[in-house]
């Protein structure tokens, strides 16, 4: 029995030695991922990748597949995330510059030549800012400070009138869409300036947070975050000259009382200031619409698991022909690695961004191993998300 006993001992001394070593180890490597401020200049964000370019190959490409098969390799390309490991901003109550570790990618769009993600501070200390990338040479070129704490749960650009959007939740007010133009942003420099980007901000007090938002052919597309449920997406057309929504979007419409968001909702409805689509999964993260035809793609999210993006042709029913068909032949669904965000669609190809590189997730479960951590944009070729079949039932 004595003999038995010092056995048993042995095996668990064993084990709470490796589970230490993992630990320790697991530790060390998570640390070696946070940068210290004195490593990244001011104003700027840390450009180093978390995992190498083999890790990212192994756990987070080898997970692509287009209705159950496999995308080749060599067709998806990507790009660093900056800021992940650190990036400066502004205090949000002192306003005086500060380095944060725990940025969250949120939302990702594209002009010509540029990529745009936006990030929260996972502290909830800093303004939320946006980080430019190069897509020539893929280099990181600056950031935008925003002038707010703001989830920034979506970002888009209107190529026409070469401008920004993105998700400006507030507290106080709650929803509301931020915009500024691509002429700001390139006279903008953080260093000289030392605090927010000039942009203009529109309210919008009928819903209180954004999961997503989308530019397609003179409407802004927003989707509305409600944990646990399903959110619609609200399309508000905008003015074909201006680019903007009606005014009458931030403010009480006659007769209406604005603390019933319900019937807000159901007045500018009524006067299609808004029109509605309706979706089904609680778990949306991002829309993207592109081409002639509304080619839709819905991103969302299952935790630690492989996230998803339906893939769905439009009726051509109504509007601009954006609204969904649940019966369209062709749709059909892109596995990606867990914890997608935010996607985007330009020219040939679609672009996605995922939170699990964010301190916050990276972090979670560190005794036993660390998730999958993907700290780059996806880029994946049109050819091979788009639907294999055209048409309608």
């Amino acid at each position: 029995m004595k003999k038995f006993f010092w056995v048993l001992g042995a095996i668990v001394t064993v084990v709470l030695l490796f589970l230490a070593i993992n630990w320790y180890q697991n530790r060390q490597n998570l640390n070696d991922m946070i940068a210290r401020s004195s490593e990244v200049p001011k104003w700027t964000a840390d450009t180093k990748a978390l995992v190498t370019k083999k890790n990212f190959e192994q756990n987070s490409i080898s997970r692509v597949k287009a209705d159950g098969q496999k995308i080749d390799p060599a067709n998806v390309s990507s790009i660093v995330i900056p800021g992940l490991r650190g990036a400066w901003s502004v205090n949000h109550q002192t306003k005086q510059a500060s380095f944060g570790t725990n940025w969250v990618p949120q939302g990702v769009t594209e002009s010509g030549n540029q990529y745009f993600i936006s990030l929260y501070d996972g502290d909830h200390k800093r303004d939320s800012i946006i980080v430019i990338i190069h897509k020539k040479s893929r280099t990181y070129e600056k950031t935008l400070i925003l002038g707010s704490k703001s989830h920034v749960g979506g970002i888009t650009y209107d190529q026409e009138r070469q401008r920004l959007w993105w998700a400006d939740d507030h507290k106080k007010d709650a929803a509301g869409i931020a915009y500024t133009s691509q002429a700001t942003i390139d006279s903008y420099d953080a260093r000289k300036v030392k605090g927010a980007i000039a942009f203009t901000r529109i309210s919008i007090p009928w819903y209180t947070r954004t999961s997503t938002i989308q530019y397609y052919k003179n409407q802004l597309i927003v989707g509305i975050y409600r944990p646990g449920k399903p959110g619609p997406l609200m399309v508000m057309p905008t003015d074909q000259t201006t680019g903007l929504p009606d005014a009458r979007i931030s403010t009480v419409v006659d007769g209406v009382d604005l603390t019933s968001r319900k019937q807000l909702v159901k007045r500018l409805l009524a006067e299609n200031i808004l029109s509605k689509i309706s979706i089904d999964d609680p778990n949306t993260q991002g829309v993207a619409v592109t081409g002639k035809s509304g080619l839709t793609l819905i991103s969302s999210s299952e935790g630690i698991e492989n996230s998803m993006i339906q893939v769905k042709q439009p009726n051509q029913k109504s509007g601009t022909g954006f609204r969904l068909d649940k019966e369209t032949v062709g749709d059909h669904t892109i596995t990606m690695p867990p914890s997608i965000e935010q996607i985007s669609v330009y020219s040939d190809h679609l672009s996605a961004i995922f939170e699990s590189g964010a301190k916050k997730y990276r972090e979670v479960d560190a005794l036993f191993g660390r998730p999958i951590i993907t700290d780059r944009i996806m880029i994946l070729k049109i050819q091979d998300v788009q639907p294999k079949k055209t048409g309608h039932h």
